[in-house]
């Protein structure tokens, strides 16, 4: 089979975009200490070290191999519900070295990402570039490792932060004209999402900030 044919075969469907999405939680959160230390930077670029996602790929990897050997010994058939699985195989995270390299892979603007960034309760030492499944993520490091995830992609009705953990606090704040879920521990907030103009956001600060703070970040998006 032809690459190219292969490849036209492959979409990105919700479920998969939550499932790379968790794998990408889950690494984060693993990793939470070595954030600041573990990419190489230039300037205000960082690269996302790719062993953090070495789990999902290898096993999206071995699921396409299969997916070869098998096609190959038949002709290309419609996409159906047997045949659905394929979907499943594209898992991938690419990095960018530019928010506009990131504009240019997602297919949408990111003018939101310029203004946020003067809005981070602390000066950013990082920013890295990302596309999971079509969904566009920055992170900005902070000097102590701190790091605020935010996302933007195509609302489809998905939770595109890749943050599940569970909040004692969750709340609904109408900020600017939206609507906004805020979720967190006590007097902080780890995350913030919201919907506006058919895109989907989330602001995720992993070790949580106060309530203020991302209050004034979501207003750059709201």
């Amino acid at each position: 089979m032809k690459y190219n044919e292969l490849m036209s075969r492959i979409t990105v469907t919700p479920q998969m975009r939550q499932r790379v999405l968790q794998n990408v939680c889950m690494h984060r959160q693993e990793d939470a200490e070595v954030e600041g230390n573990g990419r190489a930077s230039d300037g205000n670029r960082k690269v996302l070290p790719l062993w953090r996602y070495l789990p999902a790929v290898m096993a999206a990897c071995l699921v396409l191999v299969c997916g070869i050997v098998l096609q190959k010994s038949r002709p290309i058939q419609p996409q159906t519900e047997e045949t659905s699985e394929i979907d499943l195989v594209y898992s991938g995270i690419e990095e960018y070295s530019s928010l506009s390299d990131l504009e240019d892979a997602v297919g949408f603007p990111m003018k939101e990402a310029e203004v946020l960034a003067g809005n981070l309760p602390f000066a950013a030492k990082q920013t890295a570039y990302s596309n999971a499944a079509g969904i566009a993520r920055i992170d900005y490091t902070g000097p102590d490792g701190e790091v605020i995830t935010f996302s933007k992609a195509a609302d489809d009705g998905t939770d595109i932060s890749g943050d599940y953990s569970e909040y004692s606090v969750v709340s609904e704040e109408i900020i600017g004209d939206v609507s906004v879920t805020l979720k967190g521990n006590g007097d902080t907030v780890n995350l913030a999402t919201l919907t506006k103009d058919g895109y989907a956001y989330a602001i995720d600060a992993m070790d949580g900030i106060s309530k203020s703070a991302m209050i004034r970040m979501v207003k750059t998006v709201s």
